[in-house]
């Protein structure tokens, strides 16, 4: 599998709405907490030096909402942003291929989506992200610094 980023940020989706209302857990839509949330961590993540200039998300309204304002806060174009039905629930091996789909020589990359495929994949490439959980409205930074994990290959 051909993966070129160099920085991969792994960001949540913000704090969603219960999963009882009508649409079950794909049509939750984001809090106002959870809209502040990610505007927050989405303005740090503007000003680090290697921002993100590709952005796949779910198209889960809860990411594509945090897409949205992430998107806003990077100043990306409409043809940085890539909706994919497939990041719902993705797992990180199926994460990993959509990269190397989509990617192409990108040097930062952004993905927006949802635990645990996240979570898992973050601590797939840093051993320090083992035990953690990407907190909903936050990001990690990824630096690859060699191809990927073998099972993720």
């Amino acid at each position: 599998m051909n993966v070129r980023w160099r920085e991969l940020v792994l960001f949540r989706h913000g704090t969603a709405a219960p999963a009882r209302l009508p649409g079950g857990d794909f049509e939750r839509p984001l809090t106002a907490a959870g809209r502040q949330l990610v505007a927050r961590s989405a303005a740090h993540l503007a000003a680090e030096p290697m921002p993100p200039t590709l952005l796949l998300f779910s198209l889960a309204p809860r990411a594509a909402a945090t897409a949205a304002l992430l998107a806003e806060a990077l100043a990306l174009p409409a043809p940085a942003l890539l909706p994919l039905e497939a990041l719902y629930l993705a797992t990180p091996q199926h994460i990993v291929a959509l990269l190397a789909e989509h990617g192409g020589d990108t040097p930062c990359i952004a993905v927006v989506g949802h635990n645990p495929g996240l979570s898992e994949l973050g601590a797939r490439y840093d051993a320090r992200l083992r035990d953690a959980v990407l907190d909903a409205g936050d990001y990690w930074r990824i630096r690859r610094t060699g191809p990927p994990p073998g099972d993720l290959a």
